[in-house]
Formats: C-alpha cells, structure tokens, sequence
C-alpha cells in the first residue's frame, strides 16, 4: 500500500510534467510555435492556429492515456515488477510524447513549405560586444546558495552526532545536499549559455538575456532551497521514530510540486518579457534554423555552442553537431540505463531470491539478497519467539509493505540485523554475546518455525 502510494504520487507528478512540457510547444517563443519558425504575420494565421489547437486536444488525450495505462501497476505484487513498469512507462510516455509533437510538428512545416514562409537568414552570427560585457552581470548571486547549504547540512550532521551512526544513514541524510550541488550545476550551465542577439540594439539584447538569466538563475536558487526543506521534513520523521506515510509523500510532493509550478511559472514568463521585447524592437533579427531542430533535439555542425536553450520544454538540450554536446547527450542517457538496470536487478534479487538458513560446522549462515550474514553458534546467548517489533528507521537496508531486510534501528533495541518476509508473522530474537540482536521471520508460519527449531536445536 505504502509503495503504491509513493508509486502514485511520483506518477501523477510526472504525468503532470508531461503535460506541460508538451504544452510548451504551443507558446509562441521568438517567433517558434510546435518548432517551427514563421513569419510573426503569420503566427495568427487560421490554419496554423488550428494545427495548433488539434495538438492540444492530442496533448490532453496523452494525458489521459499515461493515466489509463498506470493502472495495471494497482494489481502488481512485486515492487520489483512494479518499479520496472513504471520504468518501461516512462519509456512509452516518452515515445508517445515525441510521435505526438513529431505528428503535429510535420503538418506546420509542410504548411509553411507550401505557403513559403520562410526566413532568409539561417544562422546568427552577429556579436553584440556590449551584452557579450555584461553577460556576468546578468545571473543571480551564488552567494544566495548559501542558505540551502546549511539546511541540507543538518541532517548530515544530526547523523554523525548521533550514537546509532551508519553508513546508510549517511547516505540518505544527504540527500539533501546532493539535490542543492545539483541545482547549482544548473545555476553554472545558466551562467555559461551564450548570450543571445536578436536585435540590432544592444538594450534590447541586455533586456532579452538579462530576463533569462536572471529568472533561470533565482529559479534554481529557489528549487534548491525548498527541496532541501523537503529533505528536511523527509529525514526528521525517521530520527523522530514516526512512521507516517503520509508525512512521508507530503515531504516530497510539496516540493517537487512547487518546484514544477515554478519552472512553468518561470518559463511563461520569460517567453512572454522576451516576446514583448522583440515585438517592440524596430530593427529585430530573424532566425530560421528549422533544420537544425527537432523538438529538443538540436544538431547543428556550425554552432560552436554545446548547450543551447530548447525551443520545446523546460529543460537545457545539447548540440548533437558538437562532439562535446554529443559526449554530454549519450553520456546521460548511458547512465540512466545503467543505473535503470542496476535498480531492477537489486529489486528482483530482493523480492525472487528468498532467504535461506543452514547450519554448517557450528557456523549459522544466513544468506539474503545483499545482505548475508554468519556467525558462530557459540556467540549466541538467547533465541526467543516475540509478537511484535517496532522499527523505527531504515539505516541500510531494503523495506517494502512485506518484507525489510538489512540494518533497522528497532525501539528498545538499538540498531540491528532484519531478515524478515511476513511482517503480520511472528520474529525469532536471536542476541548474540555481543549484544547484537538478530530478528527473523520467513515466509510463513511454518517457515518461520523451521528455522527457530534449526537454531535452537544446534545452539545447545
């Protein structure tokens, strides 16, 4: 239930960033609707406002089916088949998402090859030494990192002054400061981008990428600062021994949600400032690089650029025609598979490859996905069949609804070892001479008893 909630939550964020980051292709953006560049007299034009609504409504229908089609996840068993659906989803949402503006995209550039709208010049090679002057004037301060620094830094440090200090702990304390580095690497491609010349006036050049890179800039000043709040009120219900799964998906939804509203809000209106500019210039410079573009995919061999603004969504693309551009953009991708396959075997281990005990030459060997352990029958000092145990925090391990296994901190009892399949079962207590405490529960009852009996009957 837990994990479908989780589930849940991250696919309805994602359906939503879908949605709009579709939608951004029908915002006029220097000239460009659906990725093609017109004449600005014909961007009223009613068979151009008609591709564009019928994209629309086939935007609204994409929404739709991401919905329709998610909700075979409900009646998955495994969170391992779960996570790898919802990982080939994400893949079919992307490719439904490219053949929907790919189809629409089609129909406008035919339409403006056949009505011959098209701009004479193809590329921009004009310097503006004034804007290229100011350019480092133009983002937010860094220094305004500074305070998601020191929040995400909490939870680092709450862990290496508590007692039941662990490496996973460590791990998942910083979180938080893993998210702000990563949106100040952002902050820098901001800073980096090139600035831009579409009029032959510089002040309307210093307007055009000062609102770029100004907004952009505060943007991942501010998405750093509330997910590190976020991660905040992630980790302090684990210190606090709560186990609200509601607190838990309001900690991250709240943020990741606001951060979306403001990169839509951000991208509105950047696109609306630098439209009003140009409109207004007399003397604007027109650009019709269609060839080099297909939605946020840009290949272009003349452009020294390896990061470029995209003409649809939110996110920075990279210049395919640029050998850097290239390294970044398959790069990326490379490492998404990879770490996408490395997620669903660990979770296929851990839900197909059950637990096993066997005792051999007074050694107890407990083999578990990851996890395995042994020891000696003569550290043991008591085993004891219990009703109930109360984990209070993961510190490195796997937990789903059925099963958690690895290092839990449980109450009473301090940081210990978990090797447990049925939660609604009851747990053999083994301690150990050290003080080390070990709880097992298998599968079933039966399972359950078997291993107790095996234990027993070779620890006296």
């Amino acid at each position: 239930m837990t994990l479908d909630l989780i589930l849940g939550s991250a696919i309805l964020i994602a359906l939503i960033a879908f949605y709009f980051d579709n939608n951004t292709a029908t915002k006029v953006k220097n000239g460009v609707v659906l990725g093609v560049t017109l004449p600005y007299s014909e961007i009223k034009n009613n068979e151009v406002l008609r591709i564009v609504d019928e994209y629309k409504k086939g935007n609204k229908r994409f929404f739709l089916i991401g919905i329709i089609i998610f909700f075979p996840i409900s009646i998955i068993n495994y969170p391992s088949l779960k996570m790898i659906y919802l990982f080939v989803w994400i893949f079919f949402m992307e490719i439904l998402s490219y053949k929907l503006f790919g189809k629409y995209n089609k129909r406008l550039k035919t339409l403006k090859r056949e009505n011959e709208w098209f701009i004479s010049q193809a590329r921009l090679l004009t310097i503006d030494t004034e804007v290229t002057r100011l350019k480092d004037k133009m983002p937010v301060s860094p220094l305004w990192f500074i305070p998601s620094l020191i929040i995400s830094i909490i939870p680092i440090i709450m862990v290496i002054i508590n007692k039941d200090f662990s490496f996973g702990l460590l791990i998942s304390a910083s979180t938080g400061l893993v998210g702000t580095i990563t949106f100040m690497i952002l902050y820098r491609l901001y800073c980096k981008k090139p600035t831009e010349i579409y009029s032959e006036d510089s002040k309307v050049n210093i307007a055009y990428n000062l609102i770029y890179k100004r907004m952009w800039t505060m943007g991942t000043v501010v998405a750093a600062t509330v997910q590190s709040i976020g991660m905040i009120f992630v980790f302090l219900p684990m210190t606090l021994n709560s186990n609200s799964v509601v607190l838990l998906i309001l900690s991250a939804v709240i943020p990741m949600t606001v951060i979306l509203v403001g990169i839509y809000y951000i991208n509105n209106k950047v696109t609306e400032e630098q439209n009003r500019l140009i409109s207004t210039s007399s003397n604007p410079i027109y650009v019709d690089n269609d060839e080099y573009w297909f939605r946020d995919i840009y290949n272009n061999p003349n452009d020294t650029r390896y990061i470029v603004e995209p003409r649809v969504g939110y996110k920075m693309t990279y210049n395919l025609g640029n050998k850097k551009g290239r390294r970044i953009f398959y790069g990326s991708y490379i490492f998404a598979a990879i770490l996408i396959i490395g997620v669903s075997i660990m979770t296929l281990r851990l839900d197909f490859k059950k637990m096993s005990i066997e005792v051999l030459n007074q050694i107890v060997k407990i083999e578990a996905p990851s996890y395995s352990f042994d020891f000696n029958v003569d550290e043991i000092e008591e085993i004891k069949i219990i009703d109930s145990i109360k984990v209070n925090l993961r510190t490195n391990g796997a937990a789903t609804d059925k099963y958690a296994i690895g290092y839990f901190n449980v109450e009473g009892y301090g940081n210990c070892r978990l090797y447990i399949y049925d939660k609604n079962n009851k747990f053999i207590r083994v301690k150990l001479k050290d003080g080390e405490y070990i709880f097992i529960s298998g599968t079933s009852k039966e399972e359950t008893n078997k291993y107790y009996k095996l234990l027993t009957e070779n620890s006296k």
